[in-house]
């Protein structure tokens, strides 16, 4: 497969997309876990839901996907050219093209490689070290890369703000605890995971004396965890 095609390109480069697209999104699912890993080994035990807010979260885990591009490109191009049979049919593709044979385009794309992986590696760890831990026992916060990891005890939530409003994606949903230093924070950096460890969080502000805001969920909310937003832990 050639990223930087001159002239023609061959149809059957086509035939490396499939794998490609399948690697790059491994490439990219497992640097995710990896750094959802890295955040939940700061975390106390007990944690019950750990992540990025959903702003740091951007930062966290959307560089990944560049340098995952390239390592899947780069893996698959490897791949077909380290098979005999197929290095004399994509070769033969790539001559007939005009385009770069396999060494050159393999130069090419591990350069490329190397630049965007320091590029999104500092920028995926500082956002990952702005993170908040949800524990049986307590909470821990950091809002920005360099500062503290705090502790605050449940009592210390002061409000929980809900909100659920149309979005070009479809609804989003927030779910915000503030702490009696001012601090806040959203938890819905991912739905799902939110969602999942909702009786856990329920069982761990029940009865607790902050106050409850819904008012930012729109009539007509559409997403299938609406109650989670409307009614008090």
């Amino acid at each position: 497969m050639n990223v930087r095609p001159r002239g023609r390109k061959d149809p059957r480069n086509l035939l490396l997309l499939l794998p490609a697209f399948a690697l790059i999104g491994a490439i990219w699912a497992g640097s995710d876990w990896a750094l959802h890993e890295l955040q939940l080994a700061r975390c106390p035990a007990g944690t019950f839901l750990a992540s990025s807010s959903r702003v740091a979260g951007l930062f966290a885990f959307l560089p990944p996907f560049m340098p995952a591009i390239a390592l899947g490109l780069l893996a698959t191009n490897w791949f077909a050219h380290a098979i005999p049979p197929l290095r004399r049919f994509f070769e033969t593709g790539a001559l007939r093209g005009g385009q770069p044979a396999y060494g050159a385009s393999q130069r090419m794309l591990a350069k490329l490689c190397a630049v965007l992986f320091a590029v999104a590696l500092p920028v995926s760890l500082g956002g990952t070290f702005s993170q908040f831990c949800l524990a049986d026992e307590a909470i821990l916060y950091q809002p920005r890369p360099w500062s503290a990891l705090n502790r605050y005890e449940w009592r210390d939530v002061t409000s929980v703000s809900t909100a659920c409003y149309p979005s070009r994606s479809g609804w989003t949903a927030s779910y915000v605890l503030a702490l009696n230093d001012g601090n806040a924070f959203d938890i819905m950096g991912w739905e799902p995971a939110t969602v999942r460890a909702y009786p856990d969080l329920s069982r761990a502000l029940h009865g607790l004396p902050f106050s409850f805001d819904a008012s930012g969920v729109e009539r007509g909310c559409g997403v299938s965890f609406k109650g989670m937003l409307t009614h008090r832990p």
